[in-house]
């Protein structure tokens, strides 16, 4: 993934996945840019029909926080965000059949959303335009594990609704873009391009995504809690250096 313009970032890490639960061990990290995605670090999240909860576990400080999609923006403090939603188009295309990924053949979809955004914070304001351009390659093998990742993804979707005005036209494209896409099969691959455009000009980010290995294991419900012992600290102070 390219977090800033020109440089190459790696993220190595085991999923594991359960109905509406998920939990994200990062392995190797070359570095540390991505919030709450070091290497060591576990993301946990866990919903139901409505709501969702995100958990990021610090293992080698034995600390946590909790967060929800929807109260993002509420505890950033003064940050405002609005969705334009006469900016909202997306399209997906089905491109006939994709590289075997990990042992499995794959079916490639493109899609493509556009979305403009304004964050008000401390009375002035940014306006950013987006063009996010998706090759999903997935495997119709594995089908069947799509539901938990289309259940999990719309419930995500849902509750961010609550802290951003606007965006329940932007999420239903996308909900609608996830659907169609997972009814095909698992994603084991995907190439992202963002191409954004604000006062200063353009920038482009790249992330690629690829499944190394699969299996189906029996896994315990333990899997998807935080670990006796640990403290609860606020989201900002996990992301401070030791």
């Amino acid at each position: 993934m390219e977090i800033q313009p020109g440089r190459i970032d790696t993220l190595v890490s085991r999923v594991t996945n359960a109905g509406m639960r998920s939990r994200t061990e990062v392995l190797r990290a070359s570095s540390s840019g991505i919030p709450g995605m070091k290497a060591g670090s576990i993301q946990l999240m866990n919903g139901d029909d409505s709501t969702m909860a995100i958990t990021y576990v610090d293992t080698a400080r034995h600390a946590y926080a909790e967060m929800k999609p929807g109260a993002m923006l509420s505890q950033l403090g003064g940050v405002k965000m609005i969705t334009d939603s006469s900016a909202d188009s997306s399209s997906v295309d089905s491109l006939g059949p994709g590289p075997v990924v990990a042992g499995y053949n794959t079916l490639h979809f493109r899609t493509r959303t556009t979305s403009r955004t304004t964050m008000v914070m401390m009375g002035d304001s940014m306006t950013r335009s987006d063009v996010t351009i998706r090759d999903i390659y997935v495997a119709p093998a594995l089908k069947n594990e799509a539901a938990g990742k289309t259940d999990r993804d719309s419930t995500f979707m849902r509750d961010l609704e609550v802290g951003m005005p606007g965006l329940a036209h932007t999420a239903a494209r996308l909900r609608d873009q996830m659907r169609r896409v997972d009814q095909a099969g698992y994603p084991v691959m995907t190439d992202t391009d963002v191409i954004s455009t604000t006062e200063m000009g353009k920038s482009e980010r790249h992330t690629k995504t690829e499944v190394l290995s699969y299996a189906k294991r029996n896994i315990p419900a333990s899997a998807f809690v935080v670990p006796a012992g640990y403290r609860k600290v606020g989201f900002m102070d996990l992301l401070m250096p030791n």
